[in-house]
């Protein structure tokens, strides 16, 4: 049998909600959306962007793991679209 790989971006593919901003919302202790402004001026690059707002967080790993398990949700066909693949 043939290995398949899938590829699938995450956030707004997989869930709902971006768990990146859910968790930036709750726990950056800047205002983390003046990091996303000076990339789309291209003041910064993407990597740049990330690091300054994964850095601004001020959380423990199990709060943010708690934080997106009781906010960030599965999008409907999702679960089908992973049993269809099993199947496949």
């Amino acid at each position: 049998m043939q290995k398949i790989h899938i590829f699938s971006d995450f956030d707004g593919t997989i869930t709902n909600e971006d768990s990146l901003v859910v968790v930036l919302d709750k726990y950056s202790n800047s205002d983390w959306r003046l990091f996303e402004a000076e990339l789309s001026r291209g003041e910064c690059t993407p990597f740049e962007t990330l690091t300054n707002e994964t850095e601004s967080l001020n959380a423990s790993l199990s709060d943010m793991l708690e934080l997106l398990d009781s906010t960030v949700t599965i999008r409907d066909g999702f679960s089908e679209f992973v049993a269809f693949i099993k199947q496949q």
